[in-house]
């Protein structure tokens, strides 16, 4: 039952002189070997060599930390000077600055800033996608001019191809993968078809061909057996032109979601397009987005100017304390919202 152990040295020998190392059994240890253990530990903590040796060690390790500390500063911020001025770090730059911006024009700036440096200008300029139609969108567009020109157009032709070949969904064009891509705007095609319908559609409202070249064209809607005999189109025709559009394009509407106080932020939205003449008529919400729906949508827009300036609207309508709202046993003061409306 023995069990061989090699020896400590010699110092822990003397400390643990009573240790029987062949039985593993303790014995007293003696007042001697107590202070020499005792003496040992002062010279180790307090002697001046071990005090300068630890001083020292303290000082390289807090000498070490601190270089490895400010070292590391150094290393992001050279990173950092370089990732800024690289291709990544400009887009990553403006696209911080675009979340900054304080009006629609200042974002459209950055927008296509961003566009130029990450190349989507390039994709925007070339027509061809597998996202739409853009051949028979060409033709469209050389259609719709050949039709609108004031010289050699043809009024009554562009009002049929209007009426019946306008529509949202017409070559594709609400595809997702045509608005994801650019920041600023999608295929410069798209925009010209949009730039051309427009133009046709003040052609027809405005009756820009001129009086003998109305006769022209009414001459041969006669021979072609249409029912515009006369030179000029009559203001409740272009009205039911223009009804009949209506109905097949479909008319814009705004949604305002609801979010209780958050909702609120509609607001700032509703700025944006009414600076931009972009604001729809029709609106719709839920929440907190119906009142601000309703808001807007009985002023006119003079009223609605004042309202969306600058200055801070007050537009909370909820009792603040709950005994409040169980004496009134109601959350939404009613009064001051009828005030608003």
């Amino acid at each position: 039952g023995q069990v061989a152990v090699t020896p400590p040295p010699e110092r822990m020998r003397r400390w643990l002189q009573g240790f029987s190392w062949q039985g593993f059994s303790w014995k007293p240890i003696t007042e001697l070997d107590v202070e020499v253990l005792a003496w040992d530990a002062v010279q180790l903590i307090f002697s001046p060599s071990k005090v300068v040796e630890q001083l020292w060690l303290a000082a390289c390790m807090q000498f070490a930390l601190s270089s490895l500390f400010y070292g590391q500063r150094f290393v992001v911020r050279v990173f950092g000077w370089v990732f800024r001025r690289t291709r990544i770090g400009q887009e990553q730059g403006i696209l911080a600055a675009m979340r900054r911006a304080s009006s629609y024009g200042e974002w459209c700036s950055l927008a296509a800033s961003y566009d130029r440096l990450a190349g989507n200008d390039i994709w925007r300029a070339d027509p061809r996608s597998s996202f739409y139609d853009y051949g028979a969108l060409r033709a469209k567009i050389a259609q719709l001019r050949r039709l609108s020109d004031p010289n050699t157009g043809n009024i009554f032709m562009l009002m049929f191809r209007l009426r019946g070949g306008i529509a949202r969904h017409d070559f594709g064009l609400l595809n997702p993968g045509m608005f994801t891509r650019a920041k600023a705007g999608t295929k410069l095609v798209l925009e010209e078809y949009l730039e051309t319908v427009t133009t046709a559609l003040r052609r027809v409202a405005g009756r820009d061909f001129g009086e003998e070249r109305n006769e022209q064209v009414a001459e041969e809607a006669t021979a072609l057996g249409q029912q515009q005999a006369n030179s000029s189109i009559p203001l409740d025709a272009r009205l039911a032109f223009f009804n009949e559009m209506r109905h097949a394009f479909g008319r814009s509407a705004l949604l305002l979601s609801g979010g209780a106080s958050l909702g609120f932020y509609h607001t700032g939205v509703i700025r944006a397009l009414f600076q931009q003449g972009l604001l729809p008529r029709v609106f719709s919400g839920a929440s907190a987005g119906s009142i601000v729906a309703a808001i807007v949508a009985v002023r006119t827009d003079a009223e609605l100017a004042d309202f969306i300036s600058g200055e801070v609207k007050e537009l909370n309508f909820f009792f603040p304390s709950e005994a409040e709202i169980l004496r009134r046993d109601e959350i939404l003061d009613t009064e001051r919202l009828g005030r608003e409306l």
